[in-house]
């Protein structure tokens, strides 16, 4: 009686990976990820398709997004008279998405904008192999600093469906989770129709091709031929059994065989050549016997597409005649296009004829460098420009590809005259435009022309003239342990002003440390307890429930604190501590009041607010002009700290109720898919090295605790520099490498020398190193070009380049 044989399930485990430009890497750098991903290849257990599909670029998402904004902003519009300057603030911000919009349709006039998107896809009957290799497999691709991202069901079903048909819409959840019975009916073509060398379904025409023969020598990239050019390919890898690796180890072919720096033609060889070919033979076969290394049956197809049947063939004569150049030969298929399409789609049980078919070791497989790529296509994002191959760069300093950034912090470093403010003021445009919020420290008056553009609010701290800043009104700040439960924070008005009071007197005492350093703890004490007093005796309307409620003026000012120090009782007081009394009353009666020096700045009511404007520029030009008098930048910047970190709490309590209602509104099940359609703050730091005082570092610690923690207050912070050795101050270094360790994405335009070698060992320790030809390229780069690092592993050389709407708000006064 014949045996009934059980059939096995499949299982299919899929992975996206994010590709790297190998241009911007040191030769080491390039030398050790060869080395994880030969490694990686040696621990398969099971066949693998390695995949790259091009897909257009995502047109209609990018245009709903920003019409979206713009209907949103038209509608707002309708509240407000044409003259008032909220109208004219909105109609500026459509004005910019417009600009946008004209320039991201443009891209697509003539030409579909493709995308490249590269997967490993793992089979096995073994449930168990299959998840064991796929561990194995993300710790070596991790280790080797690649981005990967398991892919769900939804996504390996529409991946074999991009595979065979570049341009196809994505099937839709409903729709496979309504024929999950029967995939094969919603994956199977209609009206295929095969000819000769080619096959077309329904307008558009389509050609498999495979590699029959293979270069006598490969070099790093030899497969880039393929990677570059806008075609599907798959590399179909089958591991060798031990037997199997044995008898080709032993065999007097197995040069041929492994087409591995190959000895194809002795003849026409130098003699130095063949010494090294079969060394390097010797030593392959001896880490293949040592198990060092592996064996692989390995086979290369591709598939070009296009609605225009004499395009196709163009298309295939010059990739078939580049790939000749480098000894690869191609079979094409020719009356088997039918076999070509069945060998091309991913399945588990694929047989490959012995004419596609070679053996490689992994070494070979590692340097074929299939996973690069240089472009860089975030979701509602900024145009930044295009890189070395003309391909432009979209980018978002908020969301990614599959999700939101870590940290929204940047660094942006460059000469004079590189294009560092450019970029930035672009960048600001940006945030601005799409309905978030700018907050920009401005020491020397750069940012002023793009907040006029924007209707913004220019603060203008230290001029004594309009702007007042009160060191006793209590701005309220919560704690992360607070925002995480705010049933945490006491429920009645007075328990809550009582908690603020506490830890404002610890302000007011460094505020005025920076003023006076030479008061001492007696002179402090008795300001500190004053202030307790003098909070005590205010009577507030019980009507509060917040303290931000509290108005202004109902605030004490440094006034009512010199009459508190004026009553303190003397009698229990000692001959010194009456005279250090008496000589601190009379500076501050001298400096806070009779037209003192710091009247107008600090001795008044607070009459700044940065809740209702979203382009906020503190302009600290005279703050800076008057940098020898560093106790007033730091006691200014004290309380510019307190709005600003009142707006980072404001913000997260509000967004943090709004994420939730957003997303259940939009259908999302994860929360943060509706991240982009909340407002986030950016602040930006112009001339970074001028608040670097390494003898009083206070307001550097403050950006850098910012750097730390902002993320969590949906709020980035990117500085900008061109004194990157003031950064490298022993004494504050701590504190600048952490903004640059925080920092997301970074930004460098052309560099001395010796600033590039600083940098350099900087990136070195914080994640991705600068190459040598990096080193060259920012020491030569043209004003607008320079290095982008958008992660902290990978990089691209940027060329940035502005719409004409930008080009007016940047170039506004």
């Amino acid at each position: 009686m014949k045996k009934k044989e059980i059939k096995k399930d499949n299982y299919m485990i899929s992975y996206q990976i994010m590709g790297k430009d190998l241009i911007s890497l040191s030769d080491l750098e390039i030398q050790s990820i060869f080395g994880y991903l030969s490694n990686m290849y040696d621990h398969l257990t099971e066949r693998i398709d390695i995949v790259k599909v091009i897909k257009p670029l995502e047109q209609n998402g990018m245009l709903d997004f920003y019409q979206e904004l713009i209907d949103v902003y038209q509608k707002e519009q309708k509240k407000h008279e044409p003259s008032s300057d909220e109208f004219i603030r909105l109609s500026r911000k459509i004005e910019q998405i417009n600009g946008y919009q004209k320039q991201y349709s443009k891209l697509f006039e003539d030409n579909i904008e493709f995308v490249k998107e590269y997967n490993i896809v793992f089979y096995s009957n073994d449930l168990g192999e299959i998840k064991s290799a796929c561990q194995t497999f993300e710790k070596q691709m991790r280790s080797a600093k690649y981005e990967i991202k398991r892919n769900d069901s939804y996504n390996s079903i529409n991946l074999c469906q991009r595979l065979v048909s570049p341009t196809a819409t994505d099937i839709s959840p409903e729709d496979i989770i309504k024929n999950k019975n029967n995939l094969k009916e919603i994956l199977s073509f209609n009206n295929i129709d095969f000819k000769s060398d080619y096959y077309k379904i329904n307008d558009f025409y389509y050609k498999v091709n495979a590699i029959c023969e293979y270069p006598s020598k490969v070099y790093a990239g030899w497969l880039n031929q393929l990677v570059f050019s806008d075609c599907n390919f798959v590399v179909s890898l089958d591991k060798l059994d031990y037997n199997t690796q044995s008898k080709i180890i032993n065999s007097n072919n197995m040069v041929n065989m492994i087409n591995f720096h190959g000895l194809t033609d002795r003849q026409k060889q130098e003699q130095n050549e063949l010494a090294e070919d079969a060394e390097l033979i010797d030593q392959i076969s001896m880490n293949i016997a040592n198990g060092k290394e592996k064996l692989f049956k390995m086979s290369v197809l591709f598939l070009l597409e296009s609605d225009n049947v004499d395009e196709l063939f163009n298309r295939n004569d010059e990739i078939i005649n580049n790939l000749s150049q480098f000894e690869i030969n191609v079979d094409e298929f020719k009356y088997r296009q039918q076999q070509g399409l069945g060998l091309f789609m991913l399945k588990p049980d694929k047989v490959f004829p012995k004419n596609i078919s070679t053996i490689v070791p992994s070494s070979t497989i590692a340097i074929a460098d299939i996973f690069i790529s240089s472009e860089l296509n975030h979701e509602n994002s900024l145009t930044l420009g295009v890189n070395e191959m003309g391909e432009y760069i979209y980018w978002s300093p908020f969301v990614k590809p599959g999700g939101i950034y870590k940290a929204h912090n940047g660094t942006v470093l460059g000469s004079i005259g590189g294009g560092k403010s450019f970029f930035a003021k672009k960048v600001s445009n940006f945030i601005n435009a799409t309905g978030n919020k700018n907050i920009i420290i401005d020491p020397e008056a750069e940012f002023l022309g793009l907040a006029k553009y924007f209707k913004g609010k220019v603060i203008n701290v230290g001029s004594g003239v309009g702007e007042m800043q009160n060191i006793l009104q209590i701005i309220p700040q919560l704690e992360d342990e607070e925002l995480i439960d705010e049933n945490s924070i006491s429920s009645t008005f007075e328990d809550k002003l009582n908690k603020y009071i506490s830890d404002h007197i610890v302000k007011i005492n460094i505020f005025f440390k920076f003023l006076y350093p030479e008061w001492n703890e007696m002179m402090l004490s008795f300001l500190r307890d004053s202030a307790i007093k003098m909070y005590k005796n205010m009577s507030f309307n019980t009507n509060y429930k917040n303290i931000e409620d509290i108005p202004a003026k109902k605030w004490p000012i440094i006034s009512d604190l010199i009459r508190q120090l004026e009553i303190i009782d003397k009698s229990n007081l000692i001959t010194v501590q009456i005279k250090e009394l008496q000589n601190m009353l009379l500076v501050l009666k001298t400096d806070f009041e009779n037209n003192g020096m710091y009247q107008n700045l600090f001795n008044g009511w607070s009459n700044i607010n940065i809740k209702d404007n979203d382009f906020i520029v503190f302009n600290v030009k005279q703050l800076i002009d008057k940098k020898s008098d560093i106790g007033l930048l730091n006691a200014s910047m004290l309380l510019v700290f307190d709005l600003i970190y009142s707006e980072m709490s404001r913000l997260r309590l509000k967004n943090d109720k709004l994420l939730p209602l957003i997303a259940k509104d939009k259908g999302y099940k994860n929360k943060m898919d509706a991240y982009h359609f909340i407002q986030k703050i950016m602040i930006m730091v112009d001339e970074f090295h001028l608040f670097i005082d390494a003898d009083n570092p206070y307001t550097i610690q403050q950006f850098a605790t910012i750097a730390k923690r902002c993320r969590k207050y949906y709020t980035g912070i990117i500085q900008l520099t061109q004194q990157v050795k003031d950064l490298f101050d022993y004494r504050v270094e701590k504190y600048s490498s952490a903004c640059v360790e925080n920092s997301q994405f970074k930004m460098l335009f052309a560099l001395g020398s010796n600033d590039i070698m600083k940098v350099k060992n900087l990136f070195e320790s914080t994640g991705k190193g600068i190459s040598e030809y990096d080193e060259v390229f920012l020491a030569n780069a043209q004003q607008g070009s320079g290095l982008f690092f958008y992660n902290q592993k990978d990089s691209i050389r940027l060329f940035v380049k502005a719409t004409e709407t930008e080009k007016e708000a940047i170039e506004f006064r």
